[in-house]
């Protein structure tokens, strides 16, 4: 028995994330999460990738990540896409 595990495309990422945004604070370990997870579907060495790697190296906070950030940095992902 041979199992495909199907891999969302970075466009499903986005909007999979974008629909749980909720509030106004995301943990910082929640975007990271997502950050990585939308690199891994990006296309190696691509403009995604590139972009998400400049992200990884600036997510503000601490603990915390205002929504507001994630959420512009979501939809400019989203167009690069």
């Amino acid at each position: 028995m041979n199992c495909t595990i199907q891999t969302p495309s970075a466009k499903e990422l986005i909007n999979e994330i974008l629909s749980s945004v909720d509030g106004e604070l995301t943990s910082r370990s929640r975007v990271i999460d997502g950050l990585l997870d939308l690199r891994n579907a990006g296309d190696l060495g691509g403009e995604l990738q590139i972009r998400v790697d400049e992200l990884l190296r600036g997510v503000p906070g601490v603990t915390t990540v205002p929504n507001g950030w994630w959420l512009d940095r979501l939809e400019e992902l989203r167009l690069l896409d």
